[in-house]
């Protein structure tokens, strides 16, 4: 394969020699050396709306190597400006700045319903900048996001909620449901910055994902055994509450039981006793 021709630009590149200080851990005086720095100013027509100049340097002990360093920052520049600026404009950055912009310009141009984006904001506002917002972007971890996700919203806590009183919904504990949906939210906000070229490695490709854990299905016919055993239990005992939990468990409706009279019930001296309701919808 052919390399790749790269442009000429060692007649565009300017060296200054400097000193530099340190001090000697053995004696503690301060002593002194020299390196070389290079630069190289990006052309006007490459710079960003609103921005007068920019340089791209490296350092170096000799003049060679400092050269050499700067070429290749160049060469990157040139081949992907866009990632440049945008790595050169988050550096520093919380992940609250990077997510705000993500906002504005990413997830509001989304295919997706505004539902689900509605989803993305509340899940990144209530549960992950409490954590991770006032962090660098570039040096968050799939270990602090792993952490969040298995322990830090495990811990009880206040969240803020426009439908309780007092604005807040007090000791909340994430479910894994929920925790699912805001590793899919960290997800799309990384991708985005990998793929802008803020961050150089997403994270969230080493975090495992969260598994939902299956709801509780009720067991009817163990649920039935048990109140038959009860039942059986309350009538052995003559209970004084009998009459009432039985008639929970005959099918009527609440107006219904709480309107029955004797004149209802026939047959209970038989095998077979009945409850008459009356054709008209009462008793």
């Amino acid at each position: 394969m052919a390399k790749r021709k790269q442009p000429e630009i060692d007649d565009q590149i300017i060296i200054y020699e400097k000193t530099g200080t340190y001090v000697v851990k053995e004696t503690n005086e301060v002593a002194s050396y020299k390196y070389y720095q290079a630069c190289w100013e990006v052309p006007k027509a490459s710079l960003p709306e609103g921005a007068s100049r920019r340089r791209l340097t490296a350092s170096g002990r000799s003049r060679a190597k400092a050269t050499a360093d700067l070429r290749e920052k160049v060469y990157e520049f040139l081949a992907s400006p866009d990632s440049h600026w945008n790595t050169a404009r988050t550096r520093g950055a919380t992940l609250n700045r990077y997510v705000e912009r993500w906002i504005k310009e990413d997830l509001r141009l989304d295919a997706i319903s505004e539902t689900v984006k509605r989803r993305h904001i509340e899940n990144y506002r209530h549960h992950i900048a409490p954590f991770l917002g006032d962090k660098n972007i570039r040096n968050i971890s799939h270990l602090e996001i792993n952490r969040l996700l298995t322990h830090s919203l495990l811990i009880p806590r206040d969240v803020p909620s426009k439908i309780y009183s007092g604005g807040v919904r007090p000791d909340v504990v994430l479910s894994s449901a929920t925790r699912k949906n805001v590793r899919s939210t960290l997800s799309k906000i990384f991708s985005t910055a990998a793929e802008d070229g803020v961050i150089s490695k997403n994270p969230m490709k080493r975090v495992p994902k969260v598994e939902v854990e299956p709801k509780n299905k009720d067991n009817m016919d163990e649920a039935i055994k048990d109140v038959k055993k009860f039942m059986r239990w309350m009538k052995k005992n003559a209970h004084v509450d009998y009459c009432r939990f039985l008639l929970q468990l005959l099918g009527l409706r609440r107006a219904e039981r709480l309107g029955i009279t004797w004149d209802n019930i026939h047959g209970l001296d038989t095998s077979s006793p009945s409850i008459v309701i009356s054709q008209g919808g009462g008793l």
